[in-house]
């Protein structure tokens, strides 16, 4: 089991200080959609570079870190794919073939049953992912699935406007900088993984497969040693590259 080391928790403090629209937007889908809970990430580049924005609680925060750490899940292929992904029972046989560590680590870590993602899209290209929850196993009915989708129409608007302010405004009030560990903590693992490439000698693709499997051997979230990593709070990983 990973160990979430309060990573869910900064996490999802984000959202509420720094993308105050797309928080609300988040809580609104839980009632909406009639879910526990629900988290929105950008990503890119085939959803390895992925950064979680916000999170309505830890536990969606942590179901976006365990597929980042695992590197599989229904919101990355949702991402991928372009499309919904519906799974109503992550106990069911398909969904654990499909996902073996993440269906595992999700129903004995948080005890999730149902994870529903959808991709965001904004000008015609992916942008991102909402991640909704439920810890029965029960299927979303027609409207509140069509409900899911409307929200994400207006999460790429939202979304990309918020990013814009928040990169390019002055205004700390309104838009205050993060001093934690964990602000878009997903940069740290970037730069880490470029460092151990570096030093190992391996391309990025490589590297970053080895640290994901360190990161899991040592019961640790890939976001937390990477960010040890970058800032040497910890060992660099030093076996010989093969």
């Amino acid at each position: 089991m990973i160990v979430s080391e309060d990573s869910g928790r900064e996490d999802a403090q984000v959202g509420s200080a720094c993308m105050p629209n797309t928080n609300r937007l988040a809580a609104m889908s839980v009632d909406d959609v009639g879910v526990d809970g629900a988290a929105v990430a950008i990503m890119t580049d085939a959803a390895r570079s992925r950064d979680l924005l916000c999170a309505t609680d830890s536990v969606a925060a942590r179901i976006d870190e365990l597929q980042f750490t695992l590197g599989e899940g229904p919101c990355m292929d949702a991402f991928v794919g372009g499309e919904s992904i519906m799974t109503a029972d992550l106990g069911e046989e398909t969904a654990a073939a499909k996902w073996p560590a993440f269906s595992s680590e999700v129903l004995d870590e948080v005890g999730v049953r149902g994870i529903f993602a959808y991709p965001i899209f904004a000008g015609g290209a992916q942008l991102g992912v909402l991640e909704l929850y439920r810890r029965q196993n029960s299927a979303l009915t027609s409207s509140q699935n069509t409900a899911a989708h409307v929200l994400t129409v207006r999460l790429g608007a939202v979304v990309l406007g918020e990013l814009e302010n928040y990169r390019w405004s002055l205004d700390e009030a309104h838009y205050p900088r993060w001093e934690g560990s964990h602000r878009f903590a997903r940069a740290d693992v970037h730069a880490a993984v470029g460092m151990l490439s570096i030093r190992w000698g391996t391309s990025v693709a490589d590297a970053g497969l080895r640290l994901r499997a360190r990161a899991y051997a040592e019961s640790r979230s890939i976001s937390s040693m990477a960010h040890d990593i970058v800032h040497f709070q910890g060992r660099l990983p030093d076996e010989d590259a093969s």
